[in-house]
């Protein structure tokens, strides 16, 4: 399987969950996690013909087709557990849904807050 073929599956699979939740009338909001799942241009027939039937208004991206990846990397560059492990910590994860799904400007607490910049230090501390 090469890369095209992972991106038409990438496509149908977004088609099929959006026609399922529609179908059973399920509000939902969809993102992803790193923009090289998803190729915008240059499709072949098919794959333009997916990508028409898609609900992009139902996304949530970073800078118009960026993920969580992108977001984390830019935003918060420090807060991954390790070089090996580029999954975003806490703290990104909070200010994803904070500010790019819900655009809100509301302040948590300052002790969770706290808890959140915290994290790293007081948890990977613990595994070595």
């Amino acid at each position: 399987m090469n890369e095209r073929h992972n991106w038409y599956r990438t496509l149908e699979r977004i088609l099929y969950t959006q026609m399922f939740l529609e179908k059973h009338n399920i509000e939902y909001t969809m993102m992803i996690y790193k923009a090289d799942v998803l190729q915008h241009k240059n499709l072949s027939n098919s794959e333009n013909a997916l990508y028409k039937q898609i609900d992009w208004a139902k996304f949530k991206f970073y800078k118009d087709k960026l993920g969580m990846w992108e977001f984390a990397h830019e935003q918060y560059p420090e807060e991954f557990a390790e070089e090996s492990d580029q999954h975003p910590l806490p703290l990104t994860h909070y200010h994803w849904v904070k500010d790019i799904m819900f655009e809100s400007d509301i302040k948590p607490p300052e002790g969770e807050y706290r808890k959140l910049t915290q994290w790293k230090i007081s948890n990977l501390r613990k595994k070595y």
